[in-house]
């Protein structure tokens, strides 16, 4: 995510743009755009065009090195997390040519460059029902002249979601002047955007936080789905505190159970009869009937996850209190027995044979080790047994694959190096997978590993040897990866909703299918031959595993109430410190690659703002550069990118910063970046925009 002026040696706007506007007959002709100066690639470039632009010598040795885990490379990501727009409701786009036409839309469900991508230019945050706050480097008369408005709504900026509002006029801070072309805005950051059209203040719930209008949004928003074993239920479950039963024979919905206010997860019992769901307590339901069959601990313990036995006639629920299990019978029913370890859980995994549970637990205060508990389970009675403790070691990521004794532990020793381990501690593997891991999971043979991590890479290990086979180019942020029953191929998939087939031996693409945007999660059924997937609409899919097409469609619920919303603005009362946390949205480059390539769906990275002083001395920056109308923040695995220049930073419910600029290097290298600070501005916000209906407080 970061966009960058060019023309500089070492500083750089993060919100500059090369796009050039795609015109209405996507011409030929290259433009010049006037923030910049700076020559652009022809909106519609052929394919030619591109593959030169990647065989650059920049762009050899990022690939080049991405494919060799062992070297330290000059960049490996910015490490930023996907969520939905409603996430974000006063999220709004500075982007090129009206509403969207049915030609456009084909236009970019192709590689065309005249599509989506050159259309992006900055972001920014809707602050009143005609006002949108964004840096003063992101737009111009020029600008506006050539057709560039605002779209508020988009949940992916690459279709035609969204409203389009023109542009009536723009407001600099008084003081403000436009440097030369290249040449870096220090002072004064920050315009307000009139839109020639104000936004539907009803629709909107202007009077509503944009909390309260994400929460709305989110409580429908499917977490969960899984196949009974013999493939005819289907639960689902949402952060509404329902939990959905059909029967995948008809499609009907068979009975609906609500856990409560707060569900944190479910999980379905291998025979299909029983469900156990947890968050703010946990309870064993009758999946035929939806009935309560026992409330295993009450709404007043903090549950953090539930796991059946492999006979599905136990479930060792953990987590209501730190270091405790409870080991719940479903015949007898409720018949449980309690344990207590003395530490908090941090991953649990029942093994294949679903006699011994393996606990992973960090040790006394410090998060850095951890012990393992290996648990008996008794199918015929609900005793618990500790049956040994290892030696501590550093925390485990998560427990992946079946060994001999049930589990190997992933031990992440430093952001993308990660160490593989038997529980009795001897170590199998010891890697880097070049950026921030973020999963792995053993084929089913423990010949080899999968993992994926912030960058857009899916690596295969050779456990035998540690050496890597293939780096797969997801071509997105990676939220997970699936090995096939076959262990011929494996499914990648992005939250953009795009799924890949590689194969494991060749390391090429098989396939490629679309799973719907927002995806939030995929898995298969037993026979790897359908899969479900699930989005933020409501809906999960059953799909042909194969090809990605879908079967049949479940709708546990879609999504109700807005998609727009306002932010309030922060006051001078209410300034940031030194150590505070901060988050920044936008739709910009996620790595430090060729061209421009922003995040079709909206990304946000956590940062932490750093005192003045520190930031010029890192930095290399004077007190001419960051003065007292700015504030630095950084975070050494994330950062703001090229394309989120203008966007928002928000903290507790309120607008506090605008991307402004930093190092021009999109890449984690723990360097800060620069955000207008909006306090300081306020009172010129509100005189502005006096006239117009603001937010109540």
């Amino acid at each position: 995510m970061f966009r960058i002026w060019v023309l500089m040696v070492v500083l750089s706007f993060s919100g500059a743009c090369r796009s050039a506007p795609l015109s209405q007959d996507a011409s030929n002709v290259s433009v010049r755009l006037a923030p910049s100066g700076i020559d652009t690639v022809t909106p519609d470039a052929s394919d030619a065009e591109i593959d030169a632009e990647r065989t650059s010598e920049s762009w050899r040795r990022e690939k080049e090195c991405a494919a060799h885990p062992e070297r330290t490379c000059p960049s490996r990501g910015i490490n930023a997390r996907i969520v939905p727009i409603f996430a974000a409701p006063f999220q709004a786009q500075i982007y090129y040519g009206g509403p969207f036409s049915q030609r456009d839309v084909s236009l970019l469900a192709s590689k065309n460059r005249a599509g989506w991508e050159a259309r992006h230019y900055c972001g920014g945050s809707l602050i009143a029902r005609n006002w949108v706050l964004t840096a003063a480097h992101c737009i111009d008369d020029d600008l506006v002249r050539r057709g560039y408005g605002i779209r508020l709504g988009a949940g992916d900026i690459s279709t035609a979601d969204g409203e389009f509002f023109k542009i009536a006029e723009v407001r600099y801070f008084p003081g403000f002047v436009r440097p030369a072309p290249g040449k870096i805005i220090y002072q004064h950051d920050i315009a307000l955007i009139r839109l020639a059209n104000d936004v539907d203040t009803g629709r909107t719930q202007q009077n509503a936080s944009w909390t309260q209008i994400a929460r709305s949004r989110y409580a429908t928003m499917v977490r969960g789905a899984e196949l009974s074993r013999d493939s005819g239920k289907l639960m689902t479950w949402s952060l509404d505190g329902t939990i959905r039963i059909w029967d995948t024979k008809t499609g009907r919905l068979k009975s609906t159970i609500d856990h409560g206010w707060y569900i944190q997860g479910a999980a379905l019992a291998p025979d299909g009869d029983h469900i156990v769901s947890w968050g703010m307590g946990s309870k064993l339901w009758d999946a035929d009937s939806g009935t309560l069959v026992s409330e295993i601990s009450d709404d007043s313990d903090s549950v953090a996850g539930a796991q059946f036995s492999l006979g599905g006639s136990r479930v060792l629920v953990w987590g209501s209190k730190p270091g405790m299990l409870k080991l719940v019978s479903t015949l007898p029913i409720g018949v449980s027995k309690t344990l207590i370890i003395g530490r908090s859980i941090d991953d649990l995994k029942v093994s294949s044979d679903g006699s011994t549970a393996i606990v992973l637990s960090a040790t006394g205060d410090s998060r850095w080790l951890s012990q393992v508990d290996l648990i008996k389970m008794s199918e015929t009675s609900p005793a618990i047994e500790v049956s040994s403790g290892l030696p501590a070691r550093l925390l485990s990521l998560k427990l992946v694959g079946d060994g001999l004794d049930g589990s190997y532990q992933l031990s992440m020793i430093d952001g993308p190096v990660f160490e593989l381990r038997s529980v009795d501690g001897t170590s199998v593997l010891k890697v880097d997978h070049g950026a921030f891991l973020v999963g792995a999971s053993m084929f089913d043979d423990n010949s080899r590993l999968v993992s994926w991590g912030m960058d857009q890479a899916v690596r295969l290990w050779d456990v035998r040897n540690g050496k890597q086979l293939h780096a797969l180019d997801q071509g997105a942020f990676v939220a997970g990866a699936e090995v096939m029953k076959n262990a011929k191929t494996v499914l990648t998939w992005s939250p953009s909703g795009i799924g890949r087939i590689w194969n494991v031996n060749t390391g090429k693409q098989v396939k490629s299918f679309d799973l719907g945007k927002y995806l939030q999660g995929v898995s298969f059924a037993r026979d790897s031959k359908r899969l479900l997937a699930w989005n933020a609409d409501g809906k999960v899919t059953l799909r042909n595993a194969s090809n990605g097409k879908p079967i049949q469609t479940f709708d546990h619920a879609s999504p109700t109430g807005v998609s727009i919303g306002y932010i309030r603005f922060n006051l001078p009362e209410s300034e940031l410190v030194a150590g505070d946390p901060v988050t920044a949205f936008g739709w910009g480059k996620a790595a430090n690659i060729p061209g421009e390539k922003p995040s079709a769906v909206l990304q946000v990275v956590d940062l932490t703002v750093i005192d003045t002083e520190s930031c010029r001395s890192e930095g290399g920056w004077n007190e001419n550069q960051i003065t007292d109308t700015v504030f630095c923040a950084r975070n050494a695995s994330s950062k703001t990118c090229r394309g989120d220049s203008g966007g928002p930073v928000v903290k507790d419910d309120r607008l506090v910063g605008i991307v402004s600029w930093g190092k021009k290097t999109c890449a984690t290298d723990g360097m800060p970046s620069v955000y207008t600070d909006v306090a300081q501005y306020s009172d010129w916000i509100a005189k502005v925009i006096s006239e117009s209906v603001a937010p109540s407080e």
